[in-house]
């Protein structure tokens, strides 16, 4: 007889289902739409994402891949089950749901921009997604939550070093704005602390800090409030005792400077670990990039 399709995740939801269905709700998000997993530059000479790995490890390391393969997976027979939330639309050929897929990992990737309302986590997904991390659905969680209220090029500047959950008074104009980076940042912290509990590497990258004693410290900045510092995501990570990875850039090629941290635990900070080496800081001094970032991009 012909197979039922599987309700859509938005009826489920109004349906209050129990989150102990966790798993069939996730499902129900759907194929992810991957784009190809090679630059177009190099579809005559590389196959394959394995072939794309090894070639970026050949013009960088001889001896190590940069590429983070997720291995020890709680069921050996399984691929490895890999989370992505704010995964961004998926339709370029560096998306990480399209290489963690092609490299064999079962993705669960979560954003609007793939499913609209139905993906926001300040919604009923939200609940779901702590709910399967809580109860160890998933070996590998990745967060990249909207780093704009975070950036140093925010304007007008909404969050400071004393005041990383935002300014006060915060501009009247401002403040929904603020609210709702602040309840994302609080789902993260959720999240974060769910993969503790169940043992569950995490990880959670946005724009460096630039004050005092980080490595992308910035005088000029030095001011700015951070993700990293703030009430909710900075306790989080300190419960997790995730190991922070910063680096530019513009040391993979990049012609813009952009510091970057991973706050990462367990296997994943174990992949990162070359993130401490020297040569991922800024070389350029103060010399001028080529490229400075403009839109969306520049947070």
């Amino acid at each position: 007889p012909p197979t039922k399709a599987p309700p859509s995740l938005s009826c489920l939801l109004q349906a209050r289902q129990p989150l102990a269905t966790s798993a069939f709700l996730l499902r129900a998000l759907g194929p992810i739409p991957l784009a190809p997993t090679c630059h177009p530059s190099l579809a005559s000479s590389v196959g394959d994402l394995a072939d794309l790995c090894f070639a970026a490890a050949d013009a960088a390391d001889a001896d190590r891949p940069l590429c983070f393969t997720a291995t020890g997976a709680a069921d050996a027979e399984r691929p490895p089950r890999v989370l992505l939330v704010f995964s961004g639309p998926c339709d370029t050929w560096h998306c990480i749901a399209a290489q963690l897929t092609a490299a064999g990992a079962e993705v669960t990737a979560v954003d609007t921009a793939l499913g609209g309302p139905t993906h926001d986590v300040l919604g009923s997904i939200g609940e779901v997604l702590v709910a399967a991390i809580a109860a160890g659905e998933f070996d590998l969680v990745f967060l990249a939550p909207p780093c704009q209220s975070y950036s140093i090029r925010h304007r007008p500047k909404l969050r400071s070093q004393s005041e990383p959950d935002g300014i006060t008074p915060t501009p009247r104009e401002w403040v929904r704005y603020l609210d709702k980076h602040n309840a994302i940042g609080r789902f993260c912290a959720r999240a974060i602390k769910a993969s503790v509990s169940s043992g569950t590497d995490v990880g959670l990258e946005n724009p460096a800090d630039r004050g005092e004693g980080s490595l992308a410290a910035w005088t000029d900045h030095a001011d700015h409030g951070s993700i990293w510092r703030t009430s909710h995501v900075g306790a989080a990570l300190e419960l997790a005792q995730a190991e922070t990875f910063t680096f530019a850039m513009c040391s993979f090629g990049a012609a813009y400077q952009k510091w970057t941290s991973i706050a990462a635990t367990g296997r994943l900070a174990s992949a990162l670990a070359f993130l401490h080496e020297e040569r991922y800081r800024c070389q350029h001094g103060r010399q001028r990039h080529s490229e400075l970032l403009s839109g969306l991009d520049q947070f």
